[in-house]
């Protein structure tokens, strides 16, 4: 599978304008410009980002994604098993 070059990888327009991002086992992350630069800098300095979507869940606002992130990284290709977990409010992620 190939990365899309058409649209764009943060959807920003789903977060709320006050959300976090807690990446483990970096520096929370509030606000969704300020999140949009941090994940938009790791898709800088990575190539050939695709997402393996391997089980998704939810419980009440809570959506638990288990994925397999592939990319290449400083000319190394890196399989990167991981999870996240989003809580969606009021229709936007409001936490990730």
């Amino acid at each position: 599978m190939k990365p899309s070059t058409t649209r764009p990888l943060i959807r920003a327009d789903l977060m709320a304008d006050d959300a976090m991002y807690l990446p483990a086992p970096d520096q929370a992350v509030g606000g969704r410009e300020n999140i949009r630069g941090v994940v938009g800098y790791f898709f800088k300095v990575t190539k050939n980002f695709v997402t393996e979507i391997r089980a998704i869940a939810t419980s009440g606002s809570l959506v638990l994604v288990e994925r397999v992130d592939r990319f290449e990284l400083e000319g190394s290709r890196v399989d990167r098993p991981c999870a996240g977990v989003f809580e969606v409010l009021s229709d936007k992620i409001a936490r990730w």
